[in-house]
């Protein structure tokens, strides 16, 4: 996917700047042309006749001086094409034209999420726009999705999610993400702007008898019975980080793999304190060793998760050009979903810090050394971020539940369903509990749900009747 991005940005034309004035929009050029980094990154569209997502990555430019998204005519027909009443008039440099089309495109964004879908109307570019960009978000979309483009620390969040910059010169190619969680939920109830503190990770034991009453859907024996089952495996819902028992896994190298450094990334005095609490809290369970001295050293920051707590992040995309992967097969999401259809019940199952709970050995420790304004750490736990890492978690996770018929797993997300009674239910959960405890897991109760009719699982909403996509609607 990534490398038929190459050519992309041969030329670098000057961006859309897209300013609402009555209806005459200009397409100025913005300041990005002297920056050495972008906010850029790839999306994929989904064909609405037939609802089959394209398989070719597209350029997407986010704007902060652009009033509206566009999106280049060639891309136009996958979405739902309509007219506007009258044209809106655009300016470049060189010249106007009008449009009066307009497409609604549904696509995702897989460097933030594979399963978030976003659908958006798109004013659609004439076919002789010549721009290095197959479509570009403008200021009207990035403020539905509640995503800032940080200039001062060259990355676009959105969802809690932190993504670089890209450094945009002759050979535009790489588009690997720092972070890989193909587990998140709806998008975040709150803007986060630049002025917002990081709240402080918190994680504390968690009453599991007042979990259990929040979950109305249930009666009151059944809650009973599921309190009961809870109550039994209290360890595992302890909120502590778990400890894959096995041996420590290993990172292989390609054979010309040479050791890089760089500097650290600036904190901002605001989230100074947060960056060090959390670097002692990862310290202090296990997840980071301090150290004086190392070849290998990557950058790293925190970025807010939308319940309020945060995520350590590390910049391993120097690593991974260098690691010698040897994929995993993923679960494709929609056929592993369509075979739990016509259940009774299912239970979601996240787990504490998911890649955290492997071991690293000794040498891929030292690989996975990061720099900090504080001083350098090693990885003892897998990170995120890491190549390897998907492909490490998926395969210990299928080898653990492989004889289980009623469990999916991807990644760190189980589920578990059920085509009997809630009592075979909770003996089903029970089985999974114990195998769960005994491999030295642990989850998160309050990321959990027990016995639903129906739920939003990886994108989807699965139903007794099957699955439907859901398609997150910014408005």
């Amino acid at each position: 996917m990534i490398t038929e991005l190459t050519d992309f940005l041969a030329t670098e034309a000057a961006e859309l700047a897209v300013n609402e004035n009555m209806n005459d929009e200009s397409l100025t050029p913005t300041n990005l042309d002297a920056l050495d980094y972008k906010p850029v990154s790839i999306v994929h569209l989904r064909n609405t006749r037939n609802n089959k997502l394209q398989q070719k990555p597209l350029m997407v430019l986010f704007d902060t001086g652009a009033q509206k998204s566009t999106v280049k005519a060639q891309h136009s027909h996958l979405g739902k094409v309509s007219k506007t009443l009258r044209p809106t008039t655009f300016s470049t440099p060189h010249s106007k034209f009008q449009t009066n089309l307009i497409s609604e495109m549904q696509f995702n964004m897989p460097e933030f999420s594979e399963s978030k879908q976003v659908q958006w109307k798109f004013h659609v570019l004439p076919e002789k726009t010549s721009l290095p960009y197959d479509m570009i978000i403008g200021r009207d979309l990035m403020r539905k999705l509640k995503m800032d483009v940080l200039y001062s620390n060259e990355a676009i969040v959105w969802d809690g999610l932190r993504l670089p910059m890209q450094e945009v010169k002759n050979n535009f190619m790489d588009f690997n993400a720092i972070i890989e969680d193909t587990t998140e939920s709806d998008s975040v109830k709150e803007q986060m702007n630049r002025m917002n503190r990081i709240l402080d990770a918190n994680y504390e034991k968690p009453d599991l008898e007042a979990e259990v009453d929040k979950m109305t859907h249930l009666t009151d024996f059944q809650q009973t019975l599921l309190k009961a089952l809870l109550g039994k495996h209290e360890a595992l819902f302890d909120g502590k980080l778990g400890e894959w028992k096995g041996d420590p896994v290993d990172i292989e190298l390609k054979p010309d793999a040479k050791p890089y450094h760089t500097k650290a990334y600036p904190i901002a005095h605001i989230h100074e304190a947060t960056f060090k609490k959390d670097l002692d809290r990862l310290e202090s369970i296990g997840v980071l060793k301090k150290i004086n001295h190392s070849e290998w050293a990557a950058p790293a920051f925190i970025v807010p998760k939308k319940d309020g707590r945060v995520r350590f992040v590390s910049d391993f995309r120097r690593l991974n050009k260098q690691i010698k992967r040897t994929p995993y097969p993923l679960p494709h999401i929609k056929d592993m979903l369509l075979k739990v259809s016509h259940f009774t019940y299912a239970t979601a199952l996240d787990l504490v810090m998911g890649y955290y709970n492997i071991k690293l050995s000794v040498d891929a420790s030292k690989l996975c050394t990061i720099v900090t304004p504080f001083g350098k750490y090693e990885y003892l736990r897998l990170p995120m971020g890491v190549s390897v890492a998907p492909d490490i978690f998926q395969e210990k996770i299928c080898d653990l539940f492989h004889d289980l018929e009623h469990v999916r797993a991807f990644i760190d997300d189980l589920l578990v369903v059920s085509h009997g009674t809630y009592e075979e239910h909770i003996a089903e959960l029970d089985v999974v509990l114990n195998r769960l405890s005994k491999a030295g897991l642990k989850c998160k109760i309050d990321k959990c749900f027990f016995a639903e009719p129906e739920m939003e699982y990886l994108g989807y909403i699965i139903t007794k009747d099957g699955i439907k996509p859901l398609f997150w609607l910014p408005n």
